[in-house]
């Protein structure tokens, strides 16, 4: 082992004023505030926006290889395979799915959970959510489209106004062949609408959807309504009933369908089942509650910090990859983004160390900084990454990316 006490050589005396400046150097720069200390600009003659541009860039194409690489694959399904895909895509679908992948992470990760919640997205994504809307009460119309259809108009009702875009909007109506059969002598299959009542240019109905329906058929049967949800939610007061008006062709609309008030005793809220409901598919902002729960974690941890901290020192730094930013958001569905985290930062004498080794090899810098490096601020702790996508046939998969989410930085 070399012995530190003593030098075995002499220096070369050309050299001793050189070393002495570089000293002196160094103690005035270590000396001087960090706010007057002039920047160290690493090679190249970008400018820092552009130095930064361009290891984001490097980044991305890291994680887009490390991803291909681990799945075997060379580059992503093709285009037209993910075409055939989408095409049978529906919001039901697409809430149905993500809902499957959120309960299986938790499956195999228990209750940690560290999937990225739906407030943890990117500032460009959105969560998307379902809410119902019961029938508050029903009234059989006097005016009949002709002789034999006698239309029920539904009424529905918000008394608190809901956040975030409409996507979808559906009236789901229950139609029970058992109380049915006494129609099915006449026709077996039957034309039903739906109208917005008074919601025509004229002031007349104005029509919405039209099916047509088999009187054998039990089940859920749906209309699409969007546009008219829309404009009860976005262009109305609170308080304004949303009236829709069901049509059968032939018939009594609610000999066919239950179409009774949605709620036992008025306001005891209790909700009859089977019973005339609007469903809601809402898209939302995430944004504040993506930041509040980040600097709350960063306050609970003492391993995370932020840019504005303007830590020097070995810490971890939430950085955001969104899926669409990396061009693959029609190939993975979930998650749309995820928080990968990296580790940043210098290693001074016993911070953090993650090994006895990393303390040694602190303690031996201290002493002889020429002889041997600093220890490094790395990973010491990572989580899988659960991925739901579409395979290169088109079907959905679920796939660990096994060390994808820094959970923890340490000097090594």
């Amino acid at each position: 082992m070399r012995n530190m006490g003593s030098a075995t050589k002499e220096p070369h005396t050309v050299l001793i004023p050189l070393l002495c400046t570089m000293l002196l150097c160094m103690e005035l720069t270590t000396s001087m505030p960090s706010s007057h200390r002039i920047p160290v600009h690493h090679g190249g003659n970008g400018t820092e926006s552009e130095r930064s541009g361009s290891k984001h860039e490097a980044r991305i194409e890291a994680i887009k290889k490390s991803i291909l690489a681990s799945l075997n694959m060379t580059e992503p399904p093709s285009p037209e395979v993910l075409a055939r895909a989408w095409a049978k895509v529906t919001p039901e679908w697409m809430e149905e799915a993500r809902s499957l992948y959120e309960k299986t992470v938790r499956l195999y990760q228990g209750a940690k959970s560290v999937f990225p919640k739906r407030e943890d997205h990117h500032q460009t994504e959105k969560q998307r959510r379902v809410h119902q809307f019961h029938s508050t009460g029903s009234l059989r119309e006097t005016i009949h489209f002709d002789h034999l259809s006698k239309p029920v108009t539904l009424f529905f009702s918000s008394r608190t106004r809901q956040s975030g875009e409409v996507i979808d909007g559906k009236l789901k109506l229950y139609l029970d062949a058992a109380t049915s059969r006494p129609l099915r002598h006449s026709k077996k299959r039957v034309e039903c609408s739906v109208y917005l009542r008074n919601g025509g240019v004229d002031g007349g109905h104005k029509l919405l959807d039209t099916r047509t329906l088999s009187l054998r058929s039990t089940g859920w049967k749906t209309f699409h309504i969007t546009e008219a949800v829309r404009s009860w939610l976005n262009n109305h007061p609170n308080g304004t009933e949303l009236a829709l008006v069901v049509v059968v062709s032939g018939h009594s609309a609610d000999k066919v369908f239950q179409l009774d008030q949605g709620f036992i005793g008025g306001s005891s809220g209790l909700t009859l089942p089977n019973h005339p409901r609007v469903e809601i598919l809402y898209e939302e902002d995430y944004d504040s509650r993506r930041r509040d729960r980040r600097q709350s974690e960063a306050a609970r941890d003492p391993y995370t910090c932020t840019d504005s901290d303007n830590e020097e020192k070995c810490c971890r730094y939430a950085k955001t990859v969104t899926f669409r930013e990396l061009g693959w958001h029609r190939w993975i569905c979930f998650p749309t983004s995820f928080v990968s985290y990296e580790c940043s930062g210098t290693c001074p004498t016993n911070h953090r160390v993650a090994t006895e080794y990393s303390r040694i090899k602190s303690l031996m810098h201290d002493l002889d900084p020429t002889d041997w490096g600093p220890p490094c601020c790395a990973p010491t702790k990572l989580s899988p990454l659960w991925l739901m996508m579409f395979n290169s046939t088109g079907d959905l998969e679920f796939i660990e990316q096994p060390d994808m989410i820094v959970d923890e930085c340490k000097c090594l």
